[in-house]
């Protein structure tokens, strides 16, 4: 590890990148003077009229999340910087994304990618430089998923994530027609924006129905099932048994508001599982 003149700081984050490489900036020789979060920016749709007084709100929406970040790095000796310097260039190579992880919050991470083009301010044995990082999205993500256990003893949960403690609330496979899910998210779980997939095997029906009675939500396949068939929601995508069946859908979604959701099956009279998997978001 290098020495530092001062000891790693509060800012300190890691870079995990698609093949799973995962590079702690303290540990490479670099030392985190700051990391901003920038809060989220609102897209306002307005609708003015002439000879009417203020606009009509249309809603508004999220862009990305920018993230900024001052860096020093020290390298052992001055061969050593050109080395260090190259090392940085192909860490934070952003021809694709990449999740950067706060060492404050260790549970969550952001996909980003840096958004500009940077140098480092030779001084001696130490390089000053800054970074810009862009999320597409407004929100991050928890590390873990549901099938994770929710545990503070288990890596990757923190204080701060909404988990509850609850009767019910880590259960995310249930066994019957009716029942409540708990999503720890502070934002709605949407399936056009994250990660979220339902298996239903089912015991036998004339067509199946599930709805979020939370959100309102219902999502309708007409064909039958049969014992041992698997029906799959992944995003956007509906398969039975592996094959596409969305001309025989509502094409609705099912979107799991924050807390509690209230769950409602018709069309079959007994389930055998529905499994959700997802990813927790906030904002």
């Amino acid at each position: 590890m290098p020495v530092f003149i001062a000891p790693k700081t509060s800012h300190n984050f890691k870079i995990v990148r698609a093949d799973g490489t995962t590079y702690d900036m303290y540990e490479i020789g670099l030392l985190v003077n700051k990391l901003l979060l920038r809060s989220p920016a609102p897209n306002h749709v307005r609708e003015e009229a002439e000879g009417r007084n203020g606009f009509w709100d249309m809603g508004t929406t999220y862009g990305g999340r920018v993230i900024e970040a001052e860096l020093s790095m020290f390298p052992s000796d001055l061969p050593d910087y050109a080395l260090l310097q190259n090392e940085i260039f192909f860490m934070f190579d952003s021809r694709e994304p990449f999740y950067l992880i706060r060492d404050r919050e260790p549970g969550k991470r952001w996909l980003v990618k840096v958004d500009s083009e940077y140098s480092m301010e030779e001084l001696v044995l130490r390089g000053d430089f800054s970074l810009t990082f862009i999320s597409p999205s407004p929100f991050c993500e928890s590390i873990n998923t549901t099938e994770d256990l929710q545990s503070f003893d288990v890596p990757n949960w923190q204080t701060g994530m909404g988990l509850s403690s609850e009767d019910g609330s880590k259960d995310y496979s249930f066994k019957s027609t009716s029942f409540k899910l708990y999503n720890p998210s502070n934002v709605i779980v949407d399936p056009l924006e994250h990660e979220l997939g339902i298996t239903v095997k089912a015991v036998a029906g004339t067509y199946f129905q599930i709805q979020n009675e939370t959100t309102g939500d219902v999502f309708r396949y007409e064909g039958k099932l049969s014992a041992g068939d698997v029906l799959t929601l992944n995003r956007s995508e509906y398969e039975l048994n592996k094959a596409n069946i969305i001309r025989s859908t509502n094409r609705e979604l099912i979107r799991l508001a924050p807390g509690w959701n209230t769950f409602t099956v018709t069309g079959t009279s007994s389930i055998e599982e529905i499994k959700f998997l997802f990813r927790f978001y906030y904002l």
